[in-house]
């Protein structure tokens, strides 16, 4: 599993229904910045578990790691929040309830 020993997850991607990459980035806690395309955008919230670039832009996303690497305070705070993301909501529980 190394994903779990990453920092950062980047899905630049355009067109993923249903992202199993980004449900296994946040079920270890790593903060990811993702494209706004359906599948994603519907699991992450912009800023708070992840951060959202409308639309792949090589120099968008290069700003949004470069924001995260140098403030550790969003480094830190965006994995916990994911963490209680995955218990709250995201949960085959929750899924059922639905």
């Amino acid at each position: 599993m190394k994903i779990k020993k990453t920092d950062l997850v980047l899905a630049p991607g355009v067109c993923d229904p249903f992202p199993t990459f980004l449900m296994e980035a946040m079920n270890y806690g790593v903060p990811c910045v993702v494209s706004a395309n359906d599948g994603m955008s519907e699991i992450v919230e912009h800023g708070k578990t992840e951060l959202v670039i409308p639309q792949p832009n090589p120099d968008l996303l290069a700003s949004k790691i470069t924001y995260l690497l140098k403030d550790s305070s969003a480094l830190i705070a965006m994995p916990q929040n994911v963490r209680h993301k995955i218990k709250t909501q995201l949960n085959w529980e929750m899924s059922l309830e639905r």
